[in-house]
């Protein structure tokens, strides 16, 4: 029960919001809403924008290996 309200893991947090800013955006570009082309293009490239940095540093904390604490 004390493992319960643990400190959450920001590492992955940002791996996952980057994941689904891009997912979003992979969607977005794909489905194209209507004749607005324009629109959706600029909220792809803002959506990209924030989400791919998020994705690779999450990745990249996540995989370094731990230091040791003695």
């Amino acid at each position: 029960m004390a493992d319960l309200f643990k400190e959450p893991d920001y590492n992955a947090i940002q791996l996952l919001y980057g994941f689904v800013l891009l997912s979003l955006a992979v969607l977005l570009a794909t489905m194209l809403f209507g004749n607005i082309y324009m629109l959706t293009a600029v909220v792809c490239l803002l959506l990209i924008k924030d989400g791919f940095p998020n994705f690779i540093v999450g990745a990249l904390k996540i995989g370094k290996p731990k230091e040791k604490k003695e």
